[in-house]
């Protein structure tokens, strides 16, 4: 068998005055680390686990992080959403977040943002958002198992973190939280593997020499 890892687009430039505006919008300023999470809401796409590890960090960090959680849930089941939002409110953390349902503009999304996380708590068979991160040039932190293994090269691109675990999750978003070098480094190497292997031109490519080949 052969595998060929699914290709993106390259992102769209996003001018500055629309990252601030929105950015503004969600009550943040220049300073603040805001750390993204784009995924339908649902069972197991891992926002419960981001909300109960941010739980652990803002106490520590206050106004210095914001978290963002973007996504809709499937159709009939709203109750994704109540139990996610209440949980928020429960632990009295609802200034830290903002709870958007999925935007058109996903580019502006993630130029805006300064950490990307992909906290699935059951295997991913790829991971989209990833790559979509990578491509705009930010660290991902992600749970390490499935499709998520082939895409995140941990302490080069990002951080792999135990699964399900809420204190590796949070000692790695401490770690880029407190290094804004290191969150550029990660995000450079990152988009050179994304434009190494996760562009449509390369997924293109690869089916075509597949084709020749047999």
């Amino acid at each position: 068998s052969s595998v060929i890892w699914n290709g993106i687009n390259e992102p769209i430039q996003t001018e500055n005055n629309k990252i601030n505006t929105f950015r503004n919008q969600i009550g943040i300023n220049d300073n603040t680390v805001l750390i993204t999470l784009v995924g339908r809401i649902n069972r197991w796409k891992g926002q419960k686990l981001l909300v109960n590890t941010a739980e652990m960090l803002i106490n520590k960090y206050k106004d210095k992080i914001h978290f963002l959680i973007i996504g809709s849930t499937p159709p009939g089941q709203d109750f994704f959403k109540e139990e996610l939002l209440s949980l928020i409110s429960n632990l009295k953390i609802n200034k830290y977040f903002s709870v958007l349902d999925f935007h058109k503009n996903i580019d502006l999304i993630w130029t805006s943002s300064d950490i990307a996380v992909v906290p699935s708590t059951e295997p991913e068979p790829f991971g989209y958002v990833a790559i979509e991160a990578m491509s705009h040039k930010k660290p991902v932190i992600a749970a390490n198992h499935g499709g998520l293994k082939e895409i995140v090269i941990h302490n080069k691109t990002g951080f792999l973190f135990n699964p399900n675990d809420e204190k590796d999750f949070s000692s790695y978003l401490e770690k880029l939280i407190n290094n804004k070098d290191k969150r550029k480094e990660f995000g450079l190497s990152g988009k050179n593997r994304f434009c190494e292997n996760f562009t449509t031109n390369k997924f293109i490519s690869e089916f075509e020499k597949l084709y020749i080949e047999c």
